[in-house]
């Protein structure tokens, strides 16, 4: 029979226990909250200058005015050791760091605005039903795309220079900025390519790293490449025995994990669009051996989906911002789209084109051969109709080649968008375009990402792309979705004033009005025959 326990010895032990590691897990988290407030204008961090003590080298004062300096790492490992009987015992350290602050800068420094920031924070944390919505967000996982990835290789620098390993804490504080190189001017010895999590951040932002000309991959590399330039020249600067060294390689090695992780990702998304395509080639290949009156209604069919719901309804009070079925073709953002053979295929065509005179030996010798090399060159333009969406059903000739091009020709206020960007050599995909229209090319449901951009007649701006082909059916949808703002420039000054006296909606259509993008879409379903 077990001996009893006298009570309260080991049960209140074991309750006292459970409830310091309830704490500590608490602080914990709201430590790593704490480290990653910005201000919404800058998107700077408030606890970036409190994240280690101040530098006694570059400020020796500082340990003259203050009698008890403390940072967010001393305060991780107070929290890690359990020195912290309770909350308020957390608190008070960070009204001690507030308290430094004043005392050592100037009253309108934005280190005190930031620490009063981050005292005014622990005191009222936010609700564990906020954080829990906002972390379900960021859980749902999509497709990595050229648009997305900037924002996911963001991610990853923030997850590397918030995280915190273990009693050593957030190793990232001396790696934030680059290298003050008139307190280290002989840096530029040691290191040829200076940089810091703020300057890839900044560059990831301008999406300097990345070209539609690469793979994913390949452009994930680019930047990886940069990313761990950050640690490797500290590593070159310091001695292996210091201190910033070891957190250098800590650093490191944390960021290849992550970044293991999502290289696997996309090469995972890669092999499933492979797969995916493959299938896809295989169903034209079956499509195309039907009969052709099995091809026509089922284009007929997809044809007529879109139509009947754009045409059908011109009232603007349904349209609800939408683009109107009808709209005059100066107001149409696409004004023409062309498709048609690749320039250099056609330029090669046109140069192995054989030139006869009057006489034709050749085709009295070989009367039975044919001579319709031209036969392979085609080339359809589309003018604005006023439609907000177009289909068009296309039965390519024989011979015709499958390296095509299609150029989307856009209003000329949208070039005037765009031209800043184009005179500093941005090109479309690097440009800040996107708060204005947003242009997406697919050919049978994949994207397609080598984009040009160019001033073309009339002051319009094109989109060129280039793409191949597959046997059978293709399907080319080119969209172009266009903010309410820049709509409302397009459109004349007459009809934006009797939308704005009509006084006929109400503030609900107005808000909804504002939020909804106008639409245009041309679809083209062309049949072509690689045999």
């Amino acid at each position: 029979m077990p001996v009893k326990r006298k009570a309260g010895s080991q049960a209140g032990g074991e309750a006292k226990s459970a409830k310091t590691d309830d704490l500590k897990s608490q602080l914990l988290d709201l430590l790593k909250e704490v480290e990653s407030l910005e201000d919404e204008e800058t998107k700077t961090r408030w606890a970036d200058p409190f994240l280690r003590l101040v530098p006694k080298k570059q400020f020796p004062d500082y340990y003259e005015i203050i009698d008890e300096p403390i940072s967010l790492s001393e305060i991780t490992k107070k929290v890690k050791s359990n020195a912290y009987a309770s909350k308020d015992e957390f608190v008070d350290d960070f009204e001690l760091m507030l308290s430094n602050a004043q005392q050592y800068n100037e009253p309108e420094s934005w280190i005190i605005t930031g620490a009063e920031k981050l005292v005014e924070f622990v005191k009222n944390p936010p609700s564990p039903k906020l954080k829990l919505k906002l972390n379900t967000k960021r859980t749902e996982e999509e497709d990595i795309t050229f648009g997305s990835l900037p924002k996911v290789c963001i991610a990853l620098m923030e997850e590397v220079r918030d995280h915190s390993f273990g009693e050593d804490g957030i190793l990232s504080g001396p790696f934030l900025d680059d290298v003050d190189l008139e307190i280290y001017p002989d840096y530029t010895q040691f290191v040829s390519h200076p940089t810091s999590f703020r300057t890839v951040i900044s560059k990831l932002e301008a999406r300097k790293f990345f070209s539609p000309k690469h793979s994913l991959l390949d452009n994930l590399a680019r930047f990886a490449k940069e990313a761990r330039s950050i640690f490797t020249n500290a590593q070159l600067y310091n001695d292996p025995e210091s201190t910033i060294y070891q957190d250098a390689e800590q650093l490191l090695e944390y960021f290849n994990g992550q970044y293991d992780v999502i290289k696997d990702r996309l090469e995972k998304q890669s092999q499933a669009r492979q797969r995916a395509r493959i299938q896809r080639e295989q169903d034209q290949i079956a499509a195309s051996q039907a009969p052709a009156h099995t091809i026509e209604e089922a284009v007929k069919a997809e044809e007529a989906k879109p139509v009947v719901d754009v045409v059908t309804d011109k009232s603007l009070a349904n349209n609800m911002g939408k683009t109107a079925a009808n709209l005059p073709a100066d107001q149409c953002v696409i004004q023409g789209f062309l498709f048609g053979t690749a320039a250099a295929t056609a330029a090669n065509v046109a140069n192995t084109k054989p030139h006869f005179g009057q006489s034709n030996p050749a085709r009295h010798l070989f009367p039975s051969h044919r001579f319709g090399v031209t036969q392979s060159l085609f080339d359809y333009k589309f003018k604005p109709t006023g439609y907000a969406v177009q289909s068009y059903v296309i039965n390519l000739p024989p011979g015709a080649k499958p390296s095509v091009q299609v150029q989307a020709s856009l209003h000329q206020y949208l070039y005037s968008l765009k031209r800043r960007d184009l005179d500093a050599g941005n090109g479309y995909q690097n440009s800040t375009s996107d708060e204005d229209f947003q242009c997406t090319l697919k050919v049978n449901e994949d994207e397609i990402l080598n984009t040009n951009a160019e001033k073309v007649h009339n002051n319009l701006l094109a989109l060129n792309y280039g793409f191949k082909l597959a046997h059978g059916l293709n399907v080319i949808e080119f969209e172009i979705k266009t903010a309410p703002p820049v709509v409302k420039k397009i459109k004349d000054s007459s009809e934006q004033e009797e939308d704005e006296s009509g006084g006929r909606h109400t503030r609900h259509q107005f808000q909804q009005m504002k939020m909804s993008w106008d639409v245009e879409k041309i679809t083209l379903y062309v049949n072509y025959n690689a045999f």
